[in-house]
Protein backbone atom coordinates (compact mmCIF):
# COMPACT_ATOMS: atom_id res chain seq x y z
CA UNK A 1 0.00 0.00 0.00
CA UNK A 2 1.10 3.12 -0.92
CA UNK A 3 2.40 6.31 1.59
CA UNK A 4 -0.92 8.08 -0.35
CA UNK A 5 -3.31 5.57 0.46
CA UNK A 6 -2.72 5.08 3.42
CA UNK A 7 -2.55 8.87 4.54
CA UNK A 8 -5.93 9.25 2.57
CA UNK A 9 -7.28 5.86 4.79
CA UNK A 10 -6.26 7.89 8.09
CA UNK A 11 -8.02 10.80 6.93
CA UNK A 12 -11.03 9.18 6.19
CA UNK A 13 -11.01 7.77 9.63
CA UNK A 14 -10.54 10.69 11.43
CA UNK A 15 -14.34 11.46 10.05
CA UNK A 16 -16.68 9.62 11.85
CA UNK A 17 -18.72 9.18 8.84
CA UNK A 18 -15.94 7.80 6.96
CA UNK A 19 -14.98 4.78 9.73
CA UNK A 20 -17.61 2.09 7.88
CA UNK A 21 -15.87 3.20 4.65
CA UNK A 22 -11.98 2.62 6.03
CA UNK A 23 -13.02 -0.84 7.12
CA UNK A 24 -14.59 -1.74 3.72
CA UNK A 25 -11.33 -0.64 2.29
CA UNK A 26 -9.05 -1.92 4.35
CA UNK A 27 -11.53 -5.80 3.97
CA UNK A 28 -11.40 -5.35 0.37
CA UNK A 29 -7.64 -4.43 -0.54
CA UNK A 30 -6.67 -7.77 0.54
CA UNK A 31 -8.36 -8.80 -2.80
CA UNK A 32 -6.69 -6.38 -5.43
CA UNK A 33 -5.97 -7.93 -9.05
CA UNK A 34 -2.94 -5.86 -9.23
CA UNK A 35 0.00 -3.61 -7.54
CA UNK A 36 -1.89 -0.41 -6.42
CA UNK A 37 1.02 1.56 -8.04
CA UNK A 38 -0.32 -0.68 -11.27
CA UNK A 39 -3.80 0.34 -10.55
CA UNK A 40 -2.52 4.18 -10.02
CA UNK A 41 -0.77 4.04 -13.21
CA UNK A 42 -3.57 2.35 -15.30
CA UNK A 43 -6.60 4.85 -13.91
CA UNK A 44 -3.97 7.60 -14.08
CA UNK A 45 -3.80 7.27 -18.38
CA UNK A 46 -7.63 6.70 -18.02
CA UNK A 47 -7.74 10.07 -16.75
CA UNK A 48 -5.56 11.90 -18.67
CA UNK A 49 -7.32 11.20 -22.31
CA UNK A 50 -10.30 12.30 -20.62
CA UNK A 51 -8.80 15.34 -19.25
CA UNK A 52 -7.32 15.93 -22.89
CA UNK A 53 -10.81 15.53 -24.51
CA UNK A 54 -12.44 18.04 -21.88
CA UNK A 55 -9.71 20.50 -22.95
CA UNK A 56 -9.96 19.51 -26.53
CA UNK A 57 -11.51 20.68 -29.25
CA UNK A 58 -13.95 20.32 -32.12
CA UNK A 59 -12.03 19.34 -35.53
CA UNK A 60 -12.97 17.18 -38.75
CA UNK A 61 -11.73 13.70 -39.35
CA UNK A 62 -8.88 15.12 -41.87
CA UNK A 63 -7.51 17.81 -39.22
CA UNK A 64 -7.03 15.20 -37.02
CA UNK A 65 -5.32 12.65 -39.68
CA UNK A 66 -2.81 15.23 -40.98
CA UNK A 67 -1.80 16.04 -37.37
CA UNK A 68 -1.35 12.47 -36.62
CA UNK A 69 1.05 11.29 -39.88
CA UNK A 70 3.96 11.12 -37.27
CA UNK A 71 2.60 8.54 -34.88
CA UNK A 72 1.91 5.45 -37.58
CA UNK A 73 -0.25 3.38 -34.58
CA UNK A 74 -2.56 6.31 -33.45
CA UNK A 75 -2.99 7.13 -37.16
CA UNK A 76 -4.28 3.77 -38.02
CA UNK A 77 -6.65 3.44 -34.47
CA UNK A 78 -7.79 6.61 -35.73
CA UNK A 79 -8.43 5.21 -39.54
CA UNK A 80 -10.13 2.69 -38.43
CA UNK A 81 -12.33 4.36 -35.49
CA UNK A 82 -13.28 6.94 -38.78
CA UNK A 83 -14.39 3.82 -40.73
CA UNK A 84 -16.34 2.10 -38.33
CA UNK A 85 -18.07 5.41 -38.12
CA UNK A 86 -18.33 5.80 -42.00
CA UNK A 87 -19.95 1.87 -42.19
CA UNK A 88 -22.72 2.97 -39.75
CA UNK A 89 -23.26 6.44 -41.50
CA UNK A 90 -21.99 8.28 -39.35
CA UNK A 91 -20.57 11.10 -41.04
CA UNK A 92 -17.12 12.44 -39.85
CA UNK A 93 -16.28 15.47 -42.56
CA UNK A 94 -17.32 18.10 -40.32
CA UNK A 95 -16.04 19.43 -37.09
CA UNK A 96 -17.66 16.19 -34.44
CA UNK A 97 -14.68 14.52 -33.07
CA UNK A 98 -13.06 16.22 -30.32
CA UNK A 99 -8.83 16.79 -30.92
CA UNK A 100 -7.41 17.02 -27.66
CA UNK A 101 -3.77 17.95 -26.83
CA UNK A 102 -1.03 16.18 -26.58
CA UNK A 103 0.13 16.02 -22.31
CA UNK A 104 3.46 15.95 -20.83
CA UNK A 105 3.26 15.29 -17.43
CA UNK A 106 6.21 15.65 -15.05
CA UNK A 107 5.83 11.89 -12.96
CA UNK A 108 7.54 13.52 -10.10
CA UNK A 109 4.81 16.37 -9.17
CA UNK A 110 1.54 14.51 -11.11
CA UNK A 111 1.29 17.71 -12.93
CA UNK A 112 0.93 18.70 -17.05
CA UNK A 113 4.00 20.54 -17.70
CA UNK A 114 1.94 22.03 -21.20
CA UNK A 115 -0.84 22.83 -20.21
CA UNK A 116 -2.60 25.08 -17.00
CA UNK A 117 -6.15 24.36 -17.72
CA UNK A 118 -5.35 20.49 -17.74
CA UNK A 119 -4.02 20.63 -14.54
CA UNK A 120 -7.16 22.49 -13.42
CA UNK A 121 -8.68 19.38 -13.94
CA UNK A 122 -6.40 16.65 -11.71
CA UNK A 123 -8.39 17.34 -8.47
CA UNK A 124 -11.55 18.96 -7.30
CA UNK A 125 -12.76 20.58 -4.12
CA UNK A 126 -13.50 18.09 -1.98
CA UNK A 127 -16.15 18.09 0.90
CA UNK A 128 -15.12 18.82 4.41
CA UNK A 129 -13.86 15.82 5.78
CA UNK A 130 -13.84 14.14 3.04
CA UNK A 131 -10.39 15.80 1.34
CA UNK A 132 -7.56 14.30 0.25
CA UNK A 133 -4.28 15.11 2.22
CA UNK A 134 -2.11 16.73 0.34
CA UNK A 135 1.56 15.44 0.70
CA UNK A 136 4.78 16.88 0.10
Amino acid sequence: MTLVAILSILALARANSGRRLVLEFLSASADLNADILDGHLSSGLCHTGAISHQVGRKASAKEIASTLDAYPLLASSFDRMVNHLKANKISVDDSVITLGPWLDMDPQTEQFTNHDDANSLLTREYRPGFAVPEIG
